[in-house]
């Protein structure tokens, strides 16, 4: 009768409670038939509503029993959320709803409430007790927001990292297994393999380290199913608002010890950024005026990410690369999801003007940042936005995004990226800011570092901006220096193809950039007895001739009947091939522009000049080394 009692009522009688207690551990020593485990699962599965403060109180009698205590509730959860689950699955089934009658569904989160509060009380015995639950309750893949609440109290970066992990990563399927890596259906051990960090792992679809099986992955609808942790805050919103908060107060910190002079971790800023924004972006800001939510949390954090970091030097002074380059990625795409998810703002469809402190807060922050990249890679990624956010392109918008903080999200809202497009746009075209920062991306040492700016304005350009990206291109196809450095990157196949495509939009008649004549004397000019030497001289014009070549023949294959259309038979053809070939082989990197742009001349060369390429791949010299690529050396 003590199972069924409150705890008012059995603190009345006697302290029964208490000497249960004490009376269970000491009847589980003498019987070994009676294990820790199974009474606390027996207890969570019975929904009594005494079982988690027996469950403590045994734990705090019989310390050495408390991992068996927790597991026992982890495998009560574990079978109500599975039938939980498979309930939900055979809604629609007929023949199945006369058995589902006989059960009471309310029992069944009866019981999830009871493990999670008894695995809570457990934890509650100690620090050394509350990382040791987290820790196994990870390890089964249940109770993320009792996780949650234990690593913000005895973990901060931990619960952080747990955030970024869960949110960013699709959820399993209930019941798929994820086998260990050390296991193997023949029993070895595979070799050792090294730890995976945690942003490749989100990067390769992975929640845990290599050596994992991926599991099925769950999907409601046809679509991805959201993570657990998600629709626990979801359903939790005082959880919700204290993971806020506690993020939140986790950036101010740092800014705060950024401003007196101290040396902030670039990875801590980075996670707890990166945690704000997938928490921003899955749960929402909250209502109300607390600091973990509504206004007042999207005025603290703005400011907070703004100031995080010192303002950088002239374009014309930054590196190319930068430390600080991936967090200023992050601090830019969480300014942005918290812009997308704060009501005045994600909800303006015209250009209405937003006021208040919260939405100058989120203006001044994105403006600082866009205006002060840390490096060249980041000038290219701010103009890049800018150009979007002109452009009203919310869809390429959204992809910038969640390329950076959550690659696995295909959920946001483009009509709210759209609402931000036309926002920032009536905020910052009134001083000309966007366009200054899209400007950038379009200079020289941007352009060689990533085209993809100039890519994307190729695409989408106007009559307005078509003769300054001519002038662009004819001063990249007019330079060696230039030609030899952006050929090496792997969009340039892109940039000359964008670059013939924006030629056709145009009225008539077509005038290409490479004419016939120019490119015949190019071609003169290579020492083409030298393409195997190493030569840099000999490479730079090989590389100028090469761009020029593909752009031509990609004329060639749009306006076959332009009278300014070359005749492919006249060039060395098989040379340029072999030239890439050989570029390709001595890169380092995998997805080098040689190999890329070696495919795209490949393509073309076959449409039009089919034997020459039967031809090359016949002789048997063509691929006996790095010799044969010299041809005509005597």
């Amino acid at each position: 009768s003590l199972f069924a009692e409150a705890d008012e009522v059995s603190s009345s009688i006697g302290g029964g409670w208490s000497r249960l207690s004490v009376m269970v551990p000491v009847l589980m020593q003498h019987a070994p038939i009676l294990r820790h485990e199974h009474i606390a699962n027996a207890l969570c599965r019975a929904a009594a509503p005494q079982a988690p403060a027996l469950i403590m109180r045994m734990g705090a009698n019989c310390p050495s029993a408390t991992r068996n205590l927790l597991r026992g509730c982890v495998a009560a959860y574990q079978t109500a959320e599975q039938y939980e689950s498979s309930a939900s699955t055979s809604a629609g089934s007929a023949a199945e709803e006369g058995d589902r009658k006989e059960s009471n569904p309310s029992n069944v989160r009866d019981i999830l409430r009871t493990a999670v509060e008894s695995a809570n009380r457990l934890a509650s015995l100690s620090r050394r007790e509350a990382l040791s639950a987290i820790r196994v309750i990870r390890e089964e893949r249940v109770m993320d927001g009792l996780v949650l609440s234990l690593s913000m109290q005895h973990d901060p970066i931990g619960a952080a990292s747990f955030v970024v992990e869960k949110l960013s990563s699709p959820p399993l399927m209930p019941g798929a297994t994820v086998h260990a890596a050390n296991e193997t259906s023949y029993g070895k051990r595979p070799k050792r393999r090294r730890a995976v960090p945690l942003r490749e792992r989100m990067r390769n679809g992975r929640s845990y380290g290599g050596g994992r099986a991926p599991a099925k992955m769950a999907t409601v609808g046809g679509k991805t199913a959201r993570p657990r942790l998600c629709r626990e805050l979801v359903e939790d919103k005082a959880l919700a608002e204290n993971t806020r908060r506690f993020i939140s107060q986790r950036i101010i910190r740092l800014m705060k010890t950024n401003q007196n002079g101290a040396v902030v971790n670039l990875g801590e800023a980075s996670l707890f950024v990166q945690a704000h924004a997938l928490l921003i972006q899955n749960v929402g800001i909250g209502a109300g005026s607390s600091t973990g939510s509504g206004s007042k949390l999207v005025e603290d954090t703005m400011n907070a990410i703004q100031r995080l970091f010192g303002e950088a030097g002239p374009v014309e002074e930054l590196p190319t690369l930068s430390s600080k380059d991936g967090i200023y990625k992050v601090l830019i795409c969480a300014a942005i999801v918290t812009c997308c998810k704060y009501p005045p703002i994600a909800d303006t469809d015209n250009d209405s003007v937003v006021g208040g402190p919260a939405a100058k807060a989120c203006l001044g922050c994105l403006r600082g940042l866009l205006l002060h990249p840390t490096s060249v890679d980041t000038v290219v990624f701010s103009s890049r936005l800018a150009g979007l956010i002109m452009r009203g392109d919310a869809t390429n918008l959204r992809a910038a995004f969640l390329e950076n903080i959550s690659p696995h999200n295909e959920e946001e809202d483009v009509s709210q990226m759209g609402n931000i497009c036309r926002w920032l746009s009536s905020e910052l075209l009134e001083i000309g800011k966007l366009k200054s920062i899209h400007d950038k991306g379009l200079a020289i040492s941007s352009l060689v570092h990533d085209p993809i700016v100039v890519v994307e304005a190729m695409r989408e350009s106007s009559s307005q901006t078509a003769d300054e990206l001519d002038n662009l291109m004819k001063n990249i196809f007019a330079d060696p220096d230039t030609c030899t450095m952006i050929i090496e990157h792997h969009r340039v196949s892109s940039l000359v193809q964008e670059n013939v495509n924006m030629l056709l939009r145009r009225p008539a008649p077509h005038i290409p950039m490479v004419l016939p004549l120019s490119l015949e004397r190019l071609a003169q000019s290579v020492q083409w007895d030298k393409v195997g030497a190493h030569d840099k001289l000999t490479r730079k014009s090989l590389s100028q001739f090469v761009l020029q070549l593909v752009y031509a023949l990609h004329f060639l294959d749009s306006q076959p009947l332009s009278p300014f259309v070359i005749n492919p038979r006249l060039f060395p053809l098989s040379k340029s091939l072999a030239f890439l070939d050989s570029c390709e082989k001595k890169s380092k990197s995998k997805h080098c522009g040689f190999g890329i742009l070696q495919v795209t001349l490949k393509q073309l060369v076959s449409k039009h000049c089919p034997d020459i390429l039967h031809a090359m791949f016949n002789d048997s010299h063509f691929s006996q080394g790095h010799d044969n690529l010299i041809v005509n050396r005597r």
